[in-house]
């Protein structure tokens, strides 16, 4: 109620500087000499109405969007309300903080809201890496009226039932870092396929077009194992002298994946196994040291995904052959958030970069990845 009394107090004030306006105008005009056409053109002067006051423009916000979210991305994303405006309860749900990634989206998800939207009430949950758990978390928020959600799905089918429902309760889904299969408000993450490819083509080419390589996998079920098998495999098929030896589940845990690739070293001795590609850094950290204590340095090269900044030091030290860069989403799904409260639009789908990061060019990357 007060802020309408302040728009009429405005709109008051200039309506009645415009009518003082006008009689100026006209007491003036009246003292000179005018012929009937000046006379007739002044006339409608003094009864026109005062211009209305325009709504002032929302305040540009300020966004450290970081290396991964390009013009692109940073258009999709652009809020056109004020930030103070946003006080709408949001939840995030992510699927495990057991890894580096999820303990990353976590944290940054709330010191984001924080630092943007300091009256949005953001609830952040983890499902502890149980696809049941986070079912029945997305449920309760809905049950609890939270219209605006962040998920980040464990798995991508099991998700389906519990995220339709959320739609279908008027919610505004927003997916990052992991894809389900039923349709949201927005997806936000790199495009795990073209990731799988990226890698695939630097393996190619490393390879010379002729190797023997085994896949060190993720969870089964989650769309980032899916999807970077199948970017991989979609460039191997176009090397027929490359054979994929072995595929093997680490399910984006460090321990696991150690004893697995030992595993693998253990079947394939030297001369068989040339190469092993893995969906996450975190689970070259368990190969890394497993290929060290077989002493198979010199003839088995890891190649992974995600950037992190520990991935990095690998790779300048030589240690890792590549990474191709997954940034964590943030502050992009923040930002989202906030759009979706407060009733902005947004593309399907926003892609975050994902360059391949070499020992050539991983100093111009150090310190990007957030994690």
């Amino acid at each position: 109620m007060i802020r309408s009394k302040r728009v009429f107090g405005v709109v008051g004030a200039l309506a009645i500087a415009g009518l003082a306006l006008a009689g100026c105008s006209s007491s003036s005009t009246a003292t000179a000499p005018a012929d009937a056409t000046t006379a007739a053109s002044a006339a409608p002067a003094a009864s026109q109405p005062a211009p209305a006051a325009s709504a002032p423009a929302a305040e540009a916000l300020n966004v450290e969007w970081g290396a991964y979210c390009g013009p692109d991305c940073q258009s999709a994303l652009t809020l056109q309300a004020n930030a103070s405006d946003v006080t709408c309860k949001v939840a995030m749900l992510v699927p495990a903080t057991s890894f580096p990634y999820g303990a990353a989206q976590f944290q940054q998800a709330e010191d984001n809201a924080k630092k943007y939207f300091p009256d949005m009430e953001l609830t952040v949950l983890n499902a502890d890496g149980d696809a049941a758990t986070q079912s029945s978390q997305l449920d309760t928020v809905v049950s609890q009226g939270i219209k605006t959600i962040i998920l980040d799905p464990l798995v991508r089918d099991a998700l389906v039932p519990s995220t339709k429902k959320a739609v279908d309760s008027g919610a505004s889904v927003i997916v990052v870092d992991r894809t389900v299969n039923t349709p949201v408000l927005t997806t936000i993450k790199a495009p795990d396929v073209p990731l799988g490819e990226r890698a695939g083509e630097f393996i190619a080419k490393y390879l010379n077009g002729k190797g023997k390589v085994a896949i060190l996998s993720g969870s089964a079920g989650a769309s980032p194992t899916i999807d970077r098998t199948a970017g991989f495999m979609n460039i191997m098929k176009q090397y027929p002298d490359i054979e994929i030896v072995a595929d093997v589940a680490g399910d984006y845990d460090t321990a696991k994946a150690e004893q697995a690739t030992t595993n693998l070293l253990s079947r394939f001795p030297k001369g068989e196994l040339d190469l092993i590609y893995t969906h996450a850094d975190v689970m070259a950290f368990g190969a890394l040291p497993a290929i060290k204590a077989a002493g198979r340095g010199g003839d088995v090269k890891l190649v992974g995904i995600d950037g992190q900044e520990q991935a990095m030091d690998a790779v300048a030290a030589g240690d890792y052959l590549a990474t191709v860069a997954y940034p964590v989403v943030q502050p992009m799904a923040i930002i989202a958030a906030a759009k979706a409260c407060m009733g902005e639009s947004m593309p399907k789908e926003i892609a975050l970069d994902y360059p391949l990061i070499t020992a050539d060019n991983v100093a111009e990357y150090k310190g990007t990845a957030g994690f």
